[in-house]
């Protein structure tokens, strides 16, 4: 599995290479406006699996960017964008975060390999850019949300929304108090396309600025959704990040974008997804 995901990208690479060798080919080459090479968000599995899932998908980052120095000569930009990449902040003690912060991150913690896998996946793609000349940019994106997420894959949103909908207690870590900054889905696209229009090469924080503890999320997630679930409290997971709020001054100014989804009007969308309201086919695993 692991070699897998490292010769997925390097095959490619290789073929593309050779294809680009021929000069007198009569079959004219494709081009591409963007190409967006994404790493995936993790669900929440128990650490040691959630480790292995992202060492593979950091050696198919590698496989990506190889195959990137064959790709970028048939496109007029390569995107990577990173799920969550706001991980490469770790827990923060810079508040909000820029994207000047280079991060406070425990290497040899349980969720080393989570948030590392994330920062060597950046250093790769600034690498094949200044190196190779790959016009690249790197979103950094906050807590996203919206239709089509799977209920029950450990994210907050998700599982709350699941939890009330069910009449279930909702789980909360630690006592609450921990804060996060939640972006809908739309609003995240909408950045992500200006993104990729633009000539920025740095990462652009891509997340609603809307500072707000998990305690508040869960209270609002039953105000929207009329349920009368408890609210229980569990355990702190280990290096958990105690802040979370994009500065998104950068976007603002280079791409003129800021979230315009208000949180309960985004709530309101999801939930009327997950209970088939717009929803046409189940979300499909990542």
């Amino acid at each position: 599995m692991l070699l897998l995901a490292l010769l997925a990208g390097t095959t490619t690479a290789f073929a593309l290479t050779e294809a680009l060798k021929l000069e007198k080919s009569p079959v004219s080459r494709p081009r591409f406006k963007s190409v967006f090479s994404p790493t995936c968000a993790c669900p929440r599995e128990t650490w040691s699996e959630r480790a292995l899932a992202w060492l593979c998908r950091l050696l198919l980052a590698m496989g990506l960017l190889f195959a990137a120095v064959g790709i970028w000569q048939w496109t007029t930009k390569n995107v990577f964008w990173n799920p969550k990449v706001s991980e490469v902040y770790g827990d923060p003690q810079v508040h909000p975060q820029p994207e000047t912060y280079w991060g406070h991150v425990n290497p040899i913690g349980p969720r080393g390999v989570y948030d590392e896998a994330k920062r060597y996946a950046e250093a790769l793609t600034m690498a094949y850019h200044r190196q190779q000349g790959v016009d690249t940019c790197i979103a950094r994106i906050f807590n996203t949300y919206g239709p089509r997420m799977r209920p029950h894959d450990g994210r907050a949103v998700p599982t709350f929304m699941q939890q009330a909908l069910e009449n279930k207690p909702l789980t909360v870590f630690g006592d609450g108090s921990q804060t996060r900054s939640f972006c809908h889905v739309d609003d995240l696209i909408h950045g992500l396309y200006l993104l990729a229009q633009s000539e920025e090469h740095l990462p652009v924080n891509l997340g609603n600025p809307q500072e707000m503890t998990l305690l508040e999320l869960a209270e609002i997630v039953l105000r929207v959704t009329g349920a009368r679930s408890e609210i229980v409290f569990e355990a702190l997971p280990v290096d958990d990040p105690q802040v979370r709020q994009p500065d998104i001054t950068r976007a603002k100014q280079i791409l003129g974008w800021e979230p315009e989804v208000r949180l309960e009007d985004g709530l309101r969308r999801t939930i009327e997804w997950m209970t088939g309201g717009e929803r046409a086919v189940q979300a499909a695993p990542l």
